[in-house]
């Protein structure tokens, strides 16, 4: 097909594809991001005892499930 034969429609449902694409692409490398960032705090804080880094509290933040009241006690806990 060429573009000039192309219909609004057509360009349209292209650009609903596109977006597509780049919104899974992008949950993607969230989704790597956050099991690298897992992986790393959760050697850090296996070798920092004293807590001199922060990586056991970013690791309860990566591992903590999202429920509020959980969240909320977390919070608690950290204080």
């Amino acid at each position: 097909m060429l573009a000039t034969n192309l219909q609004p429609s057509d360009i349209s449902k292209k650009s609903n594809v596109v977006q597509i694409h780049l919104a899974a692409n992008s949950a993607l490398c969230q989704s790597v991001l956050i099991e690298q960032a897992t992986r790393i705090t959760s050697r850090v804080s296996a070798i920092n005892d004293r807590r001199e880094f922060g990586a056991t509290t970013v690791l309860q933040v990566l591992t903590h499930p999202t429920d509020e009241e959980e969240d909320e006690s977390l919070w608690l806990k950290l204080r």
